[in-house]
């Protein structure tokens, strides 16, 4: 007997597994130079794969905003993974 599992729509298809796990954040933006810029912030991960993950942030002002829509806008992260070690940076 001949198993055929469905071959999933391109949108469906992903390049890297991602985790089901949400992590706390701490964020800061950067300045062009890489000097922090403002106090650290708290947010959660999203969709963490080896391509990258979504940062989730439920509380922002306009000036965030437009930070977070230029693409040319640096983050600090520590993402605080449950290991028993220090956060990620």
């Amino acid at each position: 007997m001949t198993h055929t599992h469905p071959i999933p729509k391109a949108d469906e298809r992903r390049r890297y597994k991602r985790l089901d796990h949400i992590f706390p954040v701490e964020f800061r933006f950067l300045a062009a130079d890489g000097s922090p810029q403002g106090d650290w912030r708290e947010a959660f991960t999203q969709d963490v794969s080896a391509g990258g993950l979504c940062l989730v942030v439920t509380q922002l002002n306009e000036r965030d905003m437009g930070l977070f829509s230029d693409p040319k806008t640096m983050l600090s992260l520590n993402i605080n993974i449950p290991s028993g070690s220090k956060p990620a940076q």
